[in-house]
């Protein structure tokens, strides 16, 4: 199934950002090459948030520790900028700005529709924060 919706995300992608198979194929190397990257963001964020849950949970949470968690996820979300940002100059190197601009708003509304189909409950990604409110698309 999972491969199914990355096929059919694929083809949209070639159609909507109306990319060649030249640059789809430039585009799979790049995703190839940054995906490890991404993954280990989405790891060291959610230990971040597990362990800040996690204290915070203790009767008497621990200032530095909780301090340190913070300024994990501070220096995540810094290392996930500088990745947008490589990814960016990569895709300069064969997408013109509107194909790089049409491409990042399908990621975020890709990303957007499958928080939406995550179950209720307790946030997937331990994350300590209360979930954002989910909006409805159209």
């Amino acid at each position: 199934m999972e491969r199914d919706v990355r096929q059919a995300m694929w083809r949209a992608t070639k159609q909507r950002v109306g990319l060649s198979d030249a640059q789809m194929d430039r585009l799979g190397a790049v995703a190839r090459e940054l995906e490890p990257r991404r993954q280990a963001l989405v790891r060291r964020e959610r230990e971040a948030r597990r362990q800040l849950r996690q204290e915070l949970a203790s009767a008497q949470p621990d200032q530095e520790r909780t301090a340190r968690y913070l300024g994990e996820l501070q220096a995540v979300q810094r290392s996930r900028v500088d990745l947008m940002g490589d990814e960016q100059r990569q895709l300069a190197e064969f997408m013109t700005p509107v194909q790089r601009a049409r491409y990042f708003a399908m990621q975020e509304q890709f990303r957007r529709r499958l928080e939406q189909l995550r179950p209720p409950g307790p946030p997937a990604d331990g994350d300590a924060m209360p979930p954002r409110p989910r909006r409805r698309l159209p």
